[in-house]
């Protein structure tokens, strides 16, 4: 999905997935590199009330989803988590009512 907002992380080797950015799709699949380096974070907050928002897949590269990331996200119906995903923090999910179909893959672990 073009337009999302990525922020390189303070080990200069790889990005979080920071913001919706310019990014109109309502179906957002992450990408697992950004300028060459992983995208091994979503960041808190990064979808914060993004009510047209109604898929994501999240690649196998992403190793934590934020606090609040998906927060109020009314229209999320489905998420797909990829398999290295360690942690998903408090509300990441929290009032997104529509949301129906979820994958949360066993490397899942707080």
């Amino acid at each position: 999905s073009e337009g999302l907002i990525f922020s390189l992380n303070s080990d200069g080797k790889s990005y979080m997935l920071f913001g919706i950015g310019t990014c109109k799709d309502t179906e957002i699949v992450i990408p697992p590199e950004y300028n060459g380096l992983p995208v091994i974070a979503i960041g808190e907050k990064a979808f914060w009330c993004c009510t047209g928002l109604t898929s994501i897949i999240i690649p196998d590269s992403v190793t934590s989803i934020g606090n609040d990331a998906f927060y109020y996200c009314i229209g999320l119906t489905s998420v797909t988590i990829g398999n290295s995903v360690t942690s998903i923090g408090d509300y990441a999910f929290w009032r997104c009512s529509d949301l129906t179909s979820i994958v949360i893959p066993d490397s899942v672990t707080s």
